[in-house]
């Protein structure tokens, strides 16, 4: 019987790179160089979408209460307890590496234009449209606050 391979854990991201077989995080608010170890992956690909989290519970808070003030305050309680346990308690139990030296950045645009055919870019260029056409939509035909119909 074939043995089943350990999958590796994936971490992605910006500021994330490989380096000698290791991942490597560069965190520009501290200047340093992080090792994230398998076992630190779950909390790193947690702790590095909390401006995400922190948004959309925010404003699932809002659109749930119909109020844009208790949703701001969940969304920043939620934001600023993530942050502080990522700088203060997360970021210094990693390791450090002095070695490693950053490439060059390219933006995002230039990435994907670098990686996809013209149709691909204009493709998602039309669904992106689309999408927030549609937001734009939903909000309107659910006649929203004002103040969500601009976070819309």
């Amino acid at each position: 019987m074939a043995q089943q391979k350990k999958e590796e854990a994936l971490v992605t991201g910006r500021n994330v790179y490989l380096y000698n077989k290791r991942t490597i995080y560069y965190d520009r608010h501290t200047d340093t160089n992080y090792i994230i170890r398998e076992g630190d992956v779950r909390a790193y690909n947690l702790l590095s979408i909390r401006h995400f989290m922190a948004f959309a519970f925010g404003y699932t808070t809002a659109v749930v209460f119909n109020n844009i003030w208790v949703g701001l305050v969940i969304g920043l309680a939620i934001w600023g307890g993530m942050s502080y346990y990522y700088y203060k308690k997360y970021l210094p139990s990693l390791g450090v590496d002095q070695g490693f030296k950053r490439p060059p950045t390219v933006s995002y645009t230039d990435s994907l234009a670098q990686r996809l055919s013209a149709g691909r870019l204009l493709a998602s260029a039309i669904v992106s449209i689309l999408l927030a056409v549609s937001l734009i939509a939903n909000a309107f035909v659910s006649q929203f606050q004002t103040v969500v119909l601009v976070l819309n």
